[in-house]
């Protein structure tokens, strides 16, 4: 009995002609890529340079008022703790007056005159002579930072002139007698900080440079808010000074924080 040959049904699957004719129709026209995003690397690169040129920026001063106060907090914040617990927070009243954060110091009096100076350890106390009598002077030295009397005023047109010890003696049983020590050590941007009257003063320097001990005049009449710090480079001795001078940058109020002992009693 003949056998029926094979043929393709209706609806059936197509042949490989078919396939190649209709191949064209299916493919149709080319997509278009999608546009790549920016890379990883791109995004970094771009946020080193922009963090570059604020800080540039921001170390020349040339940033609104509000960013720079903000800035010296940020940098504040991580360069004040340098045996003491000191720290910069927000405060909603005082930052409200003063369009910056308030620092907070643990455990000072608000008014005991300080200075600070991150950059060569240095937090002594400032003592106020009654007048410039040598033997008073010497005297003073020996409590501390001195302020020249008759010189200027903290964050006011004038030269603010403070004056102290420096040995090379590796042990000194008097720490007012090396308190600066490593002043010469500071740089042109270095920020000066001094407490007084419930604030605190922020000087950035200029420069330090060396003088003979007969031509270590002080300006004190000037029409700039300067503060002048001098120190001997040989203690007791008569010869040559180092003589850093700053420039003022702003102030803010001072605030104590208060512990969680006394918070709780």
């Amino acid at each position: 009995m003949p056998q029926p040959k094979p043929c393709l049904l209706r609806g059936s699957a197509p042949t490989p002609h078919a396939l190649i004719a209709e191949a064209p129709k299916k493919i149709g026209p080319l997509q278009s890529r999608p546009r790549k995003r920016p890379s990883k690397i791109f995004m970094l690169c771009w946020l080193l340079s922009f963090m570059a040129l604020f800080s540039a920026l921001y170390a020349l001063g040339f940033v609104p008022e509000a960013v720079a106060e903000a800035g010296d907090a940020v940098s504040s914040f991580f360069r004040y703790d340098r045996g003491r617990s000191l720290s910069i927070v927000a405060s909603t009243a005082e930052a409200t007056a003063e369009t910056g954060a308030a620092p907070v110091v643990d455990g000072v009096p608000a008014d005991e005159p300080r200075i600070l100076i991150d950059d060569i350890d240095v937090d002594a106390n400032i003592v106020f002579p009654e007048s410039a009598d040598l033997n008073i002077l010497n005297t003073a030295l020996t409590k501390g930072v001195v302020y020249y009397p008759g010189s200027g005023k903290l964050g006011e047109v004038g030269n603010v002139f403070l004056f102290g010890h420096s040995t090379g003696l590796k042990v000194v049983y008097n720490k007012n007698f090396e308190v600066f020590n490593r002043l010469k050590e500071l740089e042109a941007g270095d920020v000066i900080r001094v407490q007084s009257d419930g604030r605190e003063y922020w000087y950035r320097v200029l420069g330090m440079t060396i003088q003979k001990a007969d031509d270590a005049n002080i300006n004190l009449s000037t029409a700039r808010k300067l503060l002048t710090i001098s120190t001997c480079r040989i203690f007791g001795g008569r010869e040559d000074r180092y003589v850093v001078e700053a420039e003022f940058m702003r102030s803010y109020p001072l605030r104590v924080a208060t512990s969680a002992a006394d918070t709780s009693s």
